[in-house]
């Protein structure tokens, strides 16, 4: 309420005064990571009333794995997913190599057979050999 007062006679008389709303601009402060929170500040352009507001955590987004590392013959390779606001590391995947170990001691043991039919065959040869030598001497 406001009360006006004349100087020269001293008559008086109030007004009310209506309120007036606040017109809140809105800032953002602190912006909002993957971890943490941020924050809005509010102010009135009016008579610069502010407040603030928390704004939540983004919280992480898994992007699409990326190949960091290719797979080799006989070696792993790896896959790595990061968050797309962040880049952090979310997570990792071993990728299996394209000739498996296994099968690495499957071929040594093929190739180790092979050899040994090879010896005995040359072997068994030249003793053929020899015995019809003898035989015909």
């Amino acid at each position: 309420m406001l009360t006006y007062t004349c100087k020269v006679c001293g008559d008086s008389y109030t007004e009310e005064i209506p309120i007036v709303d606040h017109k809140y601009e809105e800032s953002v402060t602190k912006d909002a990571t993957c971890l943490e929170s941020g924050e809005i500040t509010y102010t009135c352009s009016m008579c610069g009333d502010s407040y603030t507001e928390e704004i939540a955590a983004t919280g992480h987004e898994a992007g699409t794995p990326i190949v960091t590392k290719e797979a080799g013959w006989f070696t792993p390779g790896e896959k790595v997913t990061r968050c797309t606001r962040c880049e952090e590391v979310l997570s990792t995947e071993a990728m299996p190599s394209r000739f498996p170990i296994a099968y690495l001691y499957i071929l040594i043991s093929v190739i180790a057979i092979l050899v040994i039919v090879g010896i005995s065959l040359t072997v068994m040869k030249k003793k053929n050999a020899k015995s019809k030598l003898a035989k015909s001497a």
